[in-house]
């Protein structure tokens, strides 16, 4: 039997490769999925019908009731005309699928592969896919926001040759992940499983990158840090975990000041509530932030809770990456098992905004709504860039106490990870330790982000 490359006669397209997902997507109309020679498959409400080109409009009453997946629709399909065989129809996981007889067959396109026999078209994927994920490397980067995400997402990331990073505009991420993690993400565990399985098929490279700092944005939804984590176990159980810290500091002020932009800034008040400024200093150390649970922010915590739920927890630094950002790049690319394909621009992604866009901000958000009040907030935004009119929100005597709450838990971060924290956020972590770049058993500490914000 030859292995060598075939050339197909025929597609399906991806949704092959995801032959258990049960097509129940938001679409508004039949849309077509693939075709197997002059056979259309076309989804609708969930099931995939079958129909002849040149035959004219489609019509789910004459196609009858369809089948629930993929591959039982293109098994019926090759069962009942029984005019394939031996011929391939459609690619799926880097082998050419055949019907020979009364069973399927894979052909690796690779030289030197064994075909694969399954009696059933659903079982022959299976094995296939089981191979592959095996195979496949996951990374998920799960934030945190205002440490260079956006930056990463638009020029780093792509940027990776070797790598597939998941955009945001794809459905799984930009639609069915934020959905899911908006609500009660346990009840769409195996929707997003599915829906993940099916973005699987559009890429063949070995390692797949998802990014997207929502997935901790615990101040804009109610939905706990530790459900997020167990909700992402489920979903990808093979995953490594890449988070991305700041300074608390920092990164409390840059979330204050973006909370503008993004409409929530009451969730933020406490940051610089004048209230703050007229507090004693032993109620300020008391409880620095009223009504935000900075717990979240003592990071042993939240790295705690990845690291019993995942082989590896990788840790980087905003300010490592914003010192030197092409270096970052270039070891972030090898670490990943890629090479990075390009210079960085220089560029700066949602920069803080000053005390003009704060103020404007600040009534746009209690008087608009909707697409208004994103217009709004865009023009306000370019004009507060343009005059540059840059302030610290934080009162002194509050960043005093929270560099004093969260001293003991950077040491700790720094110990255990050997991450060199202490040559950026100062006297929040101690002594000086030992350089980045470091492996431990359940992390792999790299560097930071930067660039953005």
């Amino acid at each position: 039997m030859s292995t060598e490359p075939i050339a197909l006669l025929a597609t399906v397209g991806p949704a092959m490769r995801s032959h258990r997902y049960w097509l129940a997507r938001r679409d508004h109309g039949p849309r077509s999925i693939g075709h197997i020679r002059d056979w259309d498959l076309i989804q609708l409400d969930g099931r995939v019908h079958l129909h002849r080109q040149g035959t004219g409009a489609f019509d789910p009453r004459a196609s009858g009731a369809g089948e629930a997946t993929v591959a039982a629709a293109v098994e019926a399909l090759v069962r009942k005309q029984a005019t394939f065989p031996d011929l391939p129809l459609f690619k799926a996981f880097d082998h050419a699928i055949c019907f020979r007889g009364d069973a399927f067959v894979a052909l690796p396109e690779a030289a030197g592969g064994e075909p694969i026999r399954a009696s059933s078209l659903a079982r022959l994927l299976e094995m296939l896919q089981t191979e592959r994920d095996r195979r496949l490397r996951i990374v998920v980067h799960v934030g945190l926001a205002k440490t260079g995400t956006t930056y990463l997402q638009r020029h780093v990331f792509p940027a990776i040759e070797g790598i597939h990073f998941v955009p945001m505009e794809s459905y799984f991420l930009g639609t069915a992940l934020r959905d899911a993690i908006r609500v009660d993400p346990m009840q769409h565990v195996d929707e997003i499983r599915a829906e993940f399985q099916f973005y699987l098929s559009t890429f063949d490279e070995p390692v797949v990158l998802v990014s997207d700092e929502a997935l901790t944005t615990f101040w804009i939804r109610e939905n706990s840090l530790e459900m997020t984590a167990s909700f992402l176990q489920k979903v990808f159980p093979t995953a490594e975990i890449v988070v991305t810290l700041r300074e608390q500091v920092a990164i409390l002020r840059s979330l204050y000041l973006q909370s503008f932009r993004g409409g929530w800034n009451r969730a933020m008040k406490s940051v610089a509530d004048r209230k703050e400024r007229r507090r004693t200093p032993e109620a300020i150390e008391a409880d620095p932030l009223p009504g935000l649970d900075i717990g979240h922010f003592e990071y042993t915590n939240l790295l705690a809770l990845y690291e019993t739920r995942f082989r590896r927890v990788w840790v980087w630094l905003f300010e490592e990456f914003a010192a030197d950002p092409d270096g970052f790049a270039r070891r972030l690319a090898d670490q990943l098992g890629g090479r990075l394909k390009q210079r960085l621009p220089s560029v700066r992604e949602n920069p803080a905004l000053g005390r003009v866009g704060v103020l404007l901000l600040t009534a746009v958000n209690a008087l608009a709504g909707g697409q208004g009040r994103r217009a709004l907030a865009n023009r306000i935004d370019r004009l507060d860039q343009w005059l540059h009119w840059r302030f610290d929100p934080l009162a002194p005597e509050l960043q005093v106490a929270l560099r004093r709450r969260f001293t003991a838990s950077n040491r700790v971060l720094q110990r255990k990870y050997g991450i060199d924290v202490a040559r950026y956020w100062g006297e929040t972590a101690g002594e000086h330790s030992a350089p980045a770049l470091t492996e431990s058993a359940t992390s792999m500490p790299v560097s930071g982000e930067g660039r953005g914000r």
